[in-house]
């Protein structure tokens, strides 16, 4: 590590004339979880670090009139922790539980996940179901808001330049209809980062007055790539109503996606049933009121 170079920004000023010299070697630091993982695959050795840890005013999670607005140092403790975003946005506060030990949730931020574009990403599900966007800052001072989902190619690859960083997360602001949950399949040893072997996203608009399903948004997780819209259940479910029978029959159309993308991978195969698994806990936990 000593042959490190460390900046330290604690405005948005000093943080752009940091990424004014940035190139292939320059890493930009948010929590350091993904970062760690990155080191240790990459053997990196070398380079300049942008520790982005201590901007002033990026640690705050904010609402306006439309959306819901996350600052790029907030902690994925900090999302559990708010009563609005467990009581609103259960997916995102779930899948912030189980990302790992208590000291990763204190340290890990969203952007680590979109820079990194990690297969296994817990929170790249949730972002893309949320409809979620990134807002990202270059050298010049210049800013732009691009969909997550647009961000990332494939696993390792995004269209991010060295010169950008990311400075917040935003997304649509619930409806009362509005109810969502999230759940993975993984392994980790204490202390460490739970890496999922596969996870599921799922957000509905449900009518409790005509007790319709009136849209629903399906991500799936560390199967492919890039995390991918069942979209096959997400037609299937609308216009439904809620019921345990319904269960079994979107497992089912998970099942045959999931097999569909690991096009015959044996060692893969496990994914297929873990899906399903999941299928029945996330939907159970969205409407155990109702059904």
């Amino acid at each position: 590590m000593d042959k490190f170079t460390y900046k330290t920004p604690v405005t948005l000023e000093e943080l752009v004339e940091s990424l004014k010299s940035a190139n292939e070697n320059t890493y930009i630091l948010g929590g350091g979880t993904d970062f760690v993982i990155q080191m240790r695959k990459k053997r990196l050795s070398q380079g300049v670090i942008i520790d982005m840890t201590g901007i002033r005013g990026l640690n705050e999670i904010n609402m306006d009139e439309d959306h819901i607005r996350l600052g790029a140092n907030v902690t994925y403790s900090q999302l559990y922790n708010n009563p609005f975003i467990r009581a609103h946005v259960a997916c995102l506060a779930q899948m912030a539980i189980k990302v790992g030990s208590k000291q990763i949730q204190n340290m890990a931020r969203l952007p680590g996940n979109i820079v990194n574009a990690s297969k296994a990403g817990d929170s790249i599900p949730v972002l893309l179901a949320l409809d979620a966007s990134a807002k990202i800052i270059n050298s010049k001072g210049e800013t732009k808001q691009i969909k997550v989902q647009d961000i990332i190619l494939g696993m390792g690859k995004t269209i991010l330049n060295r010169d950008e960083a990311i400075i917040e997360i935003l997304f649509p602001k619930p409806t009362i209809n509005t109810r969502s949950s999230f759940g993975k399949i993984g392994h980790g040893a204490r202390n460490e980062l739970t890496i999922a072997n596969v996870s599921l996203a799922m957000i509905t608009e449900y009518n409790q007055i005509n007790n319709i399903i009136e849209k629903a948004c399906l991500v799936v997780g560390a199967v492919a790539p890039v995390a991918f819209h069942a979209a096959q259940a997400e037609v299937f479910l609308q216009s439904k109503r809620p019921s345990r029978l319904l269960i079994p029959q979107l497992a089912d159309i998970l099942q045959k996606q999931v097999e569909t993308v690991l096009k015959g991978n044996v060692s893969s195969k496990h994914k297929i049933n873990d899906i399903r698994g999941l299928a029945f806990d996330v939907f159970e936990n969205i409407f155990t009121d109702v059904i």
